[in-house]
């Protein structure tokens, strides 16, 4: 079992007007969008500033980082990276997998 591709972006410091429509549009000129995600506080239902989009490509998911990390969206500074936790999930999976085994 390799990495898999790493082809999700988490976004934070979003503005509370992004949704899904907005980050699409913003995304995909860097490529495919397959999925998106908007995060909201689950007691008050309110914008979190964070979503998660992922992309058909590596090299798109890798593009739309370099292209808006640190950039100014709706007024507010976004911070945009890819996983860098991936191997940790790998191993939580793996475990996960190899306990259905039993």
């Amino acid at each position: 079992m390799g990495i898999p591709p790493q082809r999700e972006v988490h976004f934070s410091g979003l503005n509370d007007n992004v949704d899904k429509k907005f980050l699409q549009e913003m995304c995909e000129r860097f490529g495919r969008v397959d999925a998106i995600k908007i995060y909201y506080d689950p007691q008050t239902k309110k914008h979190a500033g964070k979503g998660r989009v992922t992309f058909a490509t590596t090299n798109a998911a890798k593009m739309a980082v370099s292209k808006l990390d640190h950039t100014s969206v709706m007024g507010n500074i976004i911070k945009a990276h890819i996983d860098p936790n991936i191997k940790g999930k790998l191993w939580v999976m793996q475990v996960l997998l190899t306990m259905n085994d039993l």
